[in-house]
């Protein structure tokens, strides 16, 4: 297993985005899900926006959005490096549980590192 470690203020996150959620040209806000303890997240540190997609079940299906880490604990919500065996750069988010944190996600998380195929 791999050691948790403290997450910089100025690194990024990157986050999976099915298509299901990409409505009108927009992500809506209910994309930002916690599941289990919290919302799951890639570490730039340890991954790149690539690797993050190749953990989806379909890839064309799937985009990768970053954001900053300080940007989230500013929100605030609580981040949390939490490696697994197979992914050292897996983190949570914890808090993500209203529409209003959902909205302020939207902000922070608005880069597309990897958009949503047109397949």
């Amino acid at each position: 297993m791999f050691e948790v470690e403290q997450i910089p203020d100025t690194d990024k996150l990157f986050y999976r985005v099915h298509r299901s959620y990409f409505v009108e040209g927009e992500l809506v806000p209910g994309v930002f899900r916690q599941i289990g303890n919290g919302m799951s997240t890639d570490w730039s540190k340890y991954s790149t926006p690539q690797e993050s997609l190749r953990r989806s079940r379909i890839l064309k299906d799937n985009g990768i959005v970053s954001g900053n880490v300080g940007h989230v604990r500013i929100i605030p919500l609580l981040l949390s490096h939490t490696p697994s065996h197979g992914n050292r750069a897996h983190s949570e988010i914890v808090g993500v549980t209203t529409v209003k944190v959902k909205l302020k996600l939207l902000t922070v998380f608005s880069t597309w590192e990897i958009p949503l195929s047109n397949d």
